[in-house]
């Protein structure tokens, strides 16, 4: 579309604004059909295979390839328009730039390739939903195998195979859908760079001169083809992601016919003794024929070593430099070939142990077949987990030989390259390292096929064992998982650890150590207990000294234990011997302070600074002595915290012990009177207020002091005397008498100083006063100012 004139002032803008409206809606009817058709976010409806989408589905899908063909077809017409433009503009005839006509061109083939994209997968999904109705249909009407029963072993595998391969299509399908689900997120900004883009060459127009709008207009054409093949990619996209999604709900559902199949196999199938003895004959045979093979490479290794030292004499005695070469080649393939043969032989004889081992793998799996015939009740948790274990490192030995195989590729991959390029006796050599190579490529792809298969087997064995395992009887399996667990412990138990002294260390005599010391532990608490109880009500000790007794009596009963369990386990005591070292190396390092704390215990419980119930204050702390432990001591302060104090701080800092020699604390008020007071009179209320307590002590008697003449008061002090106790606060009692000795003078009529202070004026120099004129009144009041 070529604009020839473009209108300007107001009804340009009109016109303008119904031009750009003009070309979205011409937009959405050429691009809406196949955007609408394609993309499962903005389509109104979707195409649809037969069943659950029904017939409207059907037309939708045909009406949409309808579109999509006819789109198709005029696409190629502009095709061909564009080739004849671009061969006029680059002979000159056409008043276009040639990469402005280049550009149209790739737009259309990018369009054309997005459409048939989506044409073809548009018309894949509506088979797979044809597929997809008949699997749901033959999932739905199964009921059994048209083969009627019963079924051998080998049809059962079989079918576990085919099962197998489904199962590896779900999981192949199910990375492909979400592959598309990314190629979908990642064509969305497309459309958007795309709109921006078309957005600026349209503004490129509105601005163009006359002579530029020709070629501004064919530039906004190509941009909005290239914005509609970019929605078509998007399209194609999010086709792929609806028909790989019912492909893989198709796959699953064959996944559960088939399934379900081989479940109605597995409890038709009869492992008779005939097709035991047929597989074993098989397998016999496989192994006999492994044995001659064996013995052939054997015979073929002796005769490369025999052949070996006089190809080496050859090498040595040439003198002619082709003739040496000829011969060092001739012992490097010798060599070769060798490596190679006993490689070969180091296979076979691992398969031929693995063919044995599937002899007796058909016999168990005969067994779970019959259990009736069993002559013995198999442990078959124990074979289950043995063959776990086996298959694992089979899994380690087939990714091992993979590897190998693969390294091998690489130097047939080399050999190849350079056997291109060689002539003569050089690509003889080449071809026969290559022969080589490849014999041993053929043996190792033959055993991990092999591999493989026996993988395959021993996993369906295992299957097998399985359901075996979960259809017992809750009695038998709850009895069974006992008796191994009581066999595993007892055989974990009897299993030595370590030896010390000639004595051997099992789990049984740690078990019955541990049981003793546990024993000891309880017995020397409630022997503490009983003993702090009788020391206390019998005896009438102080509880310092029970403490004590407690305290030691748990120490040598905890040794006694100690000793009492290693002579029953017959763990000699040089034990300590050994281990006298690595524990001195222990306190050294990381148990000083352990060891110094334990020691400052036993300290304090034998000297005696503090004992239980002694008031004490230590960095500023005050509180009770409550606990006298092994490692530190609680302090219970007023305040009802409890503060643990290392023992070693009572020896180290200065601690003020309250209450050490008796419990009488002396105690004191200050008061100071107004000047002027009767000094007698206030002594003697003073004293009045303290006698009266019904706490303070009488002997020594309570003391009032006239202590100075102060700044602001006369200072008086009265001392007394209390026996603190549990029940007994200092705080209180003082609370108390300043309480009595304030209402005693109030009524006395004796007041309590407060501070002053007298000024003094120097009245020598006579007083300046002066009067300040307020700015504000100064103009409107001038006699008031005067």
């Amino acid at each position: 579309m070529i604009l020839k004139q473009y209108p300007t002032g107001r009804s340009a803008l009109l016109s303008r604004a119904a031009w750009v409206v003009v070309l979205y809606v011409s937009m959405m009817f050429m691009v809406g059909p196949w955007t609408w058709a394609q993309s499962p976010e903005q389509a109104p409806t979707q195409a649809t295979g037969k069943g659950e989408e029904g017939e409207r589905g059907d037309s939708e899908a045909s009406d949409q390839i309808k579109t999509l063909e006819a789109r198709l077809a005029e696409v190629d017409g502009e095709i061909g328009e564009a080739s004849a433009q671009e061969t006029a503009a680059a002979e000159g005839t056409l008043h276009l730039p040639l990469d402005a006509v280049q550009a149209r061109s790739a737009a259309l083939r990018r369009l054309k390739a997005a459409l048939q994209q989506h044409l073809s997968v548009l018309r894949v999904y509506g088979d797979i939903l044809e597929r997809r109705d008949k699997a749901e249909t033959a999932l739905g009407e199964f009921q059994r195998l048209e083969e009627p029963p019963p079924y051998t072993i080998d049809f059962l595998d079989k079918m576990s195979t085919a099962l197998k391969v489904k199962r590896t299509d779900v999981e192949a399908e199910t990375v492909s859908l979400n592959t598309a689900r990314e190629r979908v997120e990642m064509e969305r900004p497309d459309i958007a760079t795309a709109k921006a883009t078309l957005n600026r060459a349209e503004e490129r127009l509105r601005t163009a001169s006359q002579e530029e709008r020709e070629t501004a207009a064919f530039n906004v054409e190509t941009e909005r083809l290239l914005l509609e093949a970019n929605q078509a990619e998007l399209d194609a996209a999010s086709m792929e992601v609806k028909r790989s999604g019912a492909y893989v709900k198709t796959l699953e559902l064959d996944l559960e016919l088939a399934r379900r199949k081989t479940d109605w196999v597995r409890r038709q199938t009869v492992f008779s003794q005939e097709e035991l003895d047929v597989l074993t004959a098989r397998q016999q045979t496989a192994v006999d024929d492994l044995a001659l093979e064996i013995e052939e490479t054997r015979k073929k290794i002796e005769t490369l070593k025999a052949k070996l030292p006089a190809a080496e004499q050859k090498a040595v005695q040439e003198t002619e430099p082709e003739a040496q070469d000829r011969a060092k080649q001739a012992v490097q393939l010798l060599h070769m070939e060798m490596e190679a043969t006993e490689t070969s032989l180091s296979i076979l004889e691992s398969l031929q142990q693995m063919e044995k081992g599937l002899v007796k793998l058909w016999e168990l799996r005969f067994q779970i077949a019959n259990p009736v015939r069993d002559e013995k009740d198999l442990d078959w948790a124990l074979i289950i987990t043995a063959l776990k274990e086996r298959l694992v490192l089979l899994e380690k030995e087939r990714e091992a030989g993979e590897q190998r195989a693969n390294n091998l590729r690489g130097q047939v991959a080399a050999l190849e390259s350079n056997l291109r390029d060689a002539t003569g006796g050089t690509k003889q050599f080449l071809q026969s390292q290559l022969n080589i190579l490849s014999g041993r490529i053929l043996v190792r792809n033959r055993f991990q096929q092999r591999l493989a298969q026996i993988l395959e087997i021993a996993g369906r064995f295992l299957e097998e064992a399985q359901l075996r395992q979960d259809e017992r009887p809750l009695l038998k399996s709850l009895q069974e998982y006992l008796g191994k667990t009581y066999g595993i412990v007892a055989l974990a138990f009897d299993r030595e650890i370590t030896e010390i002294g000639g004595e051997s260390i099992t789990g049984r005599k740690l078990f019955y150590m541990l049981l003793i010391l546990v024993g000891g532990m309880v017995f020397s608490r409630l022997l503490t207990r009983y003993i702090q109880n009788y020391a206390l009500r019998k005896l009438k000790l102080r509880s310092n000294v029970v403490l004590i007794i407690a305290k030691l009596t748990n120490y040598i009963t905890f040794l006694i234990v100690v000793y009492l369990a290693l002579n029953y386990v017959n763990i000699p005591l040089t034990i300590f011997t050994f281990m006298g070292g690595a524990i001195a190396l222990g306190v050294g390092f990381g148990a000083q302070n352990l060891i110094n704390n334990f020691l400052s215990g036993l300290i304090l419980m034998g000297e005696q600074p503090i004992r239980l119930g002694d008031i004490v204050e230590i960095e500023g702390k005050l509180g009770v002595i409550t606990n006298i432990g092994a490692r530190a001591s609680s302090l219970r302060m007023f305040n009802g915290f409890d503060l643990l104090i290392p023992n070693s701080k009572f020896l180290e800092t200065s601690v003020i012990n309250w209450t050490l020699s008796d419990n009488k604390v002396r105690l004191q008020v200050d008061v100071g009177v107004s000047y002027g007071t009767n000094t007698r009179d206030a002594s003697n209320l003073m004293l009045r207020a303290v006698t009266e307590h019904g706490q303070i002590l009488s002997d020594p008697e309570p003391k009032v002091i006239f202590e100075s003449f102060g700044d602001n008061a006369l200072q008086f002090s009265v001392y007394f005397w209390v026996e603190l106790g549990p029940a007994i606060d200092s705080r209180v009692v003082r609370s108390d008498i300043r309480h009595r000795i304030d209402k005693l003078f109030r009524e006395a009529g004796i007041n309590i100083a407060y501070p002053q202070r007298d000024i003094h004026l120097d009245s020598i120099a006579p007083l300046e006063v002066r009067l300040v004129q307020e700015a504000g009144h100064s103009a409107d009041r001038p006699d008031e100012a005067r």
